[in-house]
């Protein structure tokens, strides 16, 4: 057992120094209450999506579109998010609402976790499986500043500038008050004005480019933790974000 930690510790170790080593974190994200729905994106990444944006939801190309929304609930004095699927690009015909989630179904992080009570900010990108960004190009328009808990035990948060946007993973932490602030991971993800590639989902090589940075005048930088700061997990906790980490694409 202890062998087998010593070895997951050396790997994670390397990880970090990787991670260290690569460029500056993003520079820009509208400060205050970011509204966000966290949804899957191709059934299997956990991702953050705008409100009131028209969205793809896949990287495959489909006949369908989604749109999320806000609405202030006066009954129960709360806020509510929808899902509505449309049939076409701009969401404005065959509307079909989803489903419905009120504030205090879904933990932070989880899926269908969301915000209303902010800006509706946003970052929109195309992404597609063709690498000079002309076929098949989906259109995406993720949330800024949603914490969003991903299946590797890893969390995520979108962040963008005028001609640059980022994806940045934290490492795992137990407590939700120290949620996106223990570890700081390098950008992942990085989408500039040019088709580039982004990662790689189910086997596939994933390309992209930002159009545009909703994100308003009002920013801030976001927090960094050095690499060598000490990583305030229970040992369990550790085993597990490294073994998630080693396998995240």
């Amino acid at each position: 057992m202890l062998t087998l930690v010593a070895g997951l510790l050396a790997a994670y170790a390397v990880k970090v120094q990787a991670q260290a080593e690569c460029e500056e974190g993003p520079d820009k994200i509208q400060s205050g209450t970011n509204n966000y729905v966290i949804d899957l994106f191709t059934d299997i990444l956990v991702f953050t999506y705008a409100i009131d944006k028209c969205t793809s939801t896949s990287i495959i190309p489909t006949s369908t579109w989604y749109k999320y929304t806000c609405a202030f609930n006066d009954t129960t004095d709360t806020w509510w998010a929808t899902k509505t699927e449309y049939s076409d690009a701009a969401c404005t015909e065959d509307a079909t609402p989803l489903m419905t989630w009120s504030y205090d179904e879904n933990g932070l992080g989880e899926v269908n976790h969301f915000e209303c009570d902010g800006d509706n900010t946003y970052v929109h990108v195309e992404v597609t499986m063709d690498e000079e960004c002309e076929l098949g190009t989906q259109t995406v328009y993720g949330g800024l500043g949603g914490c969003a808990l991903g299946s590797t035990l890893q969390y995520t948060k979108y962040y963008c500038e005028e001609d640059k946007s980022y994806v940045q993973f934290y490492a795992y932490n137990s407590s939700s008050s120290a949620m996106c602030e223990t570890k700081l991971y390098c950008n992942k993800w990085t989408f500039t004005k040019e088709c580039s590639l982004i990662t790689n989902l189910l086997g596939n090589d994933i390309y992209g480019k930002m159009i545009e940075c909703g994100a308003g005048s009002d920013t801030m930088a976001p927090e960094t933790t050095e690499s060598s700061a000490p990583v305030q997990f229970a040992l369990l906790n550790i085993i597990v974000a490294v073994v998630a980490s080693l396998f995240w694409l």
